[in-house]
């Protein structure tokens, strides 16, 4: 994506809304904070951690996109 490496895990939520986890190599450190916003008409979150972007975007749920953001930033 824009020259750089992607990887997107894709999955289906509990109401069959597709929903898809990418994730970019930035190189570069920074600490996990998740921001939520809206993309293409879709609750969206955003975060960086470990020289890596993080991008949670799908479904209509906004508070779906928070929680798992939440959860995939303290994981990943």
């Amino acid at each position: 994506f824009e020259g750089r490496a992607l990887a997107q895990v894709a999955y289906v939520t509990p109401a069959g809304e597709p929903v898809a986890l990418c994730i970019f190599n930035i190189g570069t450190e920074s600490a996990a904070v998740v921001e939520l916003t809206r993309m293409h008409n879709m609750p969206a979150a955003k975060w960086t951690h470990g020289g890596h972007a993080f991008l949670l975007i799908g479904g209509t749920d906004p508070v779906l996109i928070e929680a798992a953001a939440e959860h995939f930033s303290t994981e990943l």
